[in-house]
């Protein structure tokens, strides 16, 4: 059983590996791009339209640092783009099981195994691509900052590291919180939204119009459940909690929602999707 979990997501991996690759080397290429649109933009400027020495602009408008060009649209778009691949691969992943030539969902279903190993090859493969694009981006954002100081001279430029990009980036800040706690909610939250909709998609699959309905009905089910701690503190008894009891509170709905969640993907896979 564990034998056929790796190979299946072996196979997971490696039928959007090119895609993955090719949008890994996207963001590198577009962002290094821009890095250096950037930087030779800025020293064009002071020499042709400002016709000022690097000590005298940095005298009349100050210096300038990396974290306020790698904020721009052309720097963050690859970002926000590979993040929005992502979200979609969550449904893609799935359905094309089903819509590709040959159906070849009912060739896994039938895999003397049992059909979970599908469910946790596909939630284990959408986990490692997220977390390898985060790599990706953080081992790459050296060379963007190395390129932009080679640049632009060193009497404009005001020195930052990795860290002061990623704090005082929004997008940054919300993809790779420095805080180990604030990192491990994020990706637990994260990897809920995942499973809740993994069941959305196997209720659909399982009912088609009804279980689009079904599936419909549980993500509103669950968003209000989410919401029920804030909605007590805000409403109907006004900072009557204290912030941390409402994020246990919320936590603890959130272990609720994905074990509900895992059970009735289980019992869906195994009982209700029929080849």
């Amino acid at each position: 059983m564990k034998h056929s979990f790796w190979k299946l997501l072996h196979y997971e991996i490696d039928r959007f590996s090119k895609i993955y690759g090719a949008m890994a080397l996207l963001t590198l290429v577009v962002q290094w791009v821009s890095t250096v649109w950037m930087a030779k933009g800025l020293v064009d400027r002071i020499e042709e339209e400002f016709r000022l020495s690097p000590f005298a602009y940095a005298d009349r408008f100050g210096k300038v640092s990396f974290v306020d060009f790698g904020s721009n649209l052309f720097f963050m778009a690859p970002v926000a783009l590979c993040a929005a691949a992502m979200l979609l691969y969550v449904f893609l992943i799935w359905y094309r099981d089903w819509f590709g030539k040959n159906s070849f969902i009912y060739r896994l279903l039938m895999l003397p195994a049992s059909r979970m190993n599908i469910y946790w090859a596909k939630l284990g493969t959408i986990l490692i691509f997220v977390f390898g694009l985060i790599a990706f981006q953080l081992v790459t954002l050296p060379l963007h900052l190395f390129t932009f100081n080679s640049i632009v001279p060193v009497e404009i430029r005001s020195p930052v590291t990795i860290a002061q990009i990623l704090m005082r980036n929004d997008l940054f800040q919300l993809l790779t919180p420095l805080r180990v706690s604030e990192f491990f909610f994020l990706y637990v939250l994260g990897t809920a939204i995942v499973i809740i909709l993994f069941t959305f998609i196997l209720f659909e699959r399982s009912y088609r119009l009804r279980g689009l309905i079904a599936g419909g009905l549980y993500l509103l089910g669950t968003t209000a459940l989410l919401s029920v701690p804030s909605w007590l503190n805000d409403t109907w008894v006004p900072n009557f909690f204290y912030n941390n009891e409402i994020i246990i509170m919320e936590c603890m709905a959130g272990l609720l929602i994905v074990s509900v969640s895992l059970w009735v993907s289980s019992y869906l896979i195994r009982y209700k999707i029929s080849v």
